[in-house]
């Protein structure tokens, strides 16, 4: 399914004629604050989920080499991959046109290449469907994780003996997705969700700056510098405060 997502985005860069291609022309649309930090908040959940394959590293083999380098290859051919395709969809569509879309990516399809936007619509739709799943699973095994340290349960620590995934943590997740589905406008949640991702990103990197200190690694461990934790600190703080501004503005 991840290879489906991929594809997609890469099938638009592939089929796009050069002659849809058109000369990048000044945008009208609005340009003030409010803009500028919704695109910085954008950019952010685009760019988020990297970190989550840290949580199965007890999966990986020889996690202390691999996890650093997949991390990093994500981010690299992420942005890659992104700017690419903005690249493409800012040329072939406008930013007005892109803007008033309902699927922006739909339209640069078709305007790529005249072909009806509907195949890749169904691609985006199961791409929902994945990203959400992801999610899923990438929440119960937090609170598994959790509850092992003993800060939750230990009824979320069992796990199933058939397939050894942790099924109670597993629908302690699937209902809390339930009920916030159900009971929150996803608007209220979408701006919700921003601002606690970007709380929990600061926190992290707190975090990460305080075990730096108390617990120094060794030789063979990967090594971040000791104030790079804290830029990124005050990158979400100032996010965040941006855009819990922008929400009350």
């Amino acid at each position: 399914m991840i290879v489906l997502e991929i594809g997609g985005l890469i099938v638009i860069l592939a089929v796009t004629k050069p002659d849809a291609l058109h000369a990048l022309a000044p945008a009208t649309a609005s340009t003030g604050y409010g803009s500028i930090m919704g695109v910085v908040v954008i950019t952010f959940f685009a760019s988020i989920g990297f970190e989550d394959m840290v949580i199965v590293a007890e999966e990986v083999k020889d996690p202390e080499r691999t996890m650093p380098r997949a991390i990093i290859a994500t981010l690299v051919l992420t942005t890659l991959l992104y700017v690419s395709l903005s690249w493409v969809s800012v040329r072939t569509a406008g930013v007005e046109d892109l803007a008033a879309s309902q699927a922006p990516l739909g339209l640069v399809f078709e305007r790529a290449n005249g072909w009806s936007a509907t195949t890749f619509s169904a691609v985006a739709a199961l791409a929902t469907m994945n990203g959400a799943l992801v999610l899923l699973i990438m929440a119960s095994w937090v609170f598994y994780g959790l509850a092992r340290q003993g800060s939750l349960p230990s009824a979320l620590a069992q796990v199933w003996p058939v397939t050894s995934t942790p099924v109670h943590a597993t629908l302690l997740a699937a209902g809390l997705v339930l009920a916030c589905a159900l009971f929150f406008p996803i608007e209220r949640l979408a701006q919700a969700s921003a601002l606690l991702n970007l709380a929990f990103f600061a926190g992290v990197n707190v975090a990460l700056g305080v075990i730096k200190k108390r617990q120094p690694l060794g030789p063979d461990r990967f090594r971040v510098p000791g104030w790079w934790p804290w830029i990124a600190v005050l990158a979400a703080t100032g996010v965040m405060i941006g855009e819990a501004l922008r929400l009350l503005g």
